[in-house]
């Protein structure tokens, strides 16, 4: 199983996931942001303070974690 080794914020609630091996995700969380569990990344700093533990990308110590599998399916949406 690949590892999260980066993690970019970008701008319009793009981030950008470099993998360990290779493989690069983009997720577009504006859909999300409005939702209870996203909502505390309206806050630009704490957006732009993402983090990885190499398993989830982190934001707020904690408060809200998105692991590799949820980067993918937010990456891929079903038509």
């Amino acid at each position: 199983m690949a590892l999260i080794d980066s993690v970019t914020p970008g701008e319009g609630y793009l981030i950008a996931v470099c993998m360990t091996g290779g493989d690069k995700i983009t997720v577009n969380l504006s859909s999300k942001i409005n939702t209870c569990r996203f909502k505390s990344l309206v806050n630009r700093e704490t957006y732009y303070n993402a983090k990885t533990d190499g398993i989830f990308v982190i934001w707020n110590n904690g408060e809200v974690k998105l692991s590799v599998s949820e980067l993918r399916q937010l990456s891929n949406p079903k038509v």
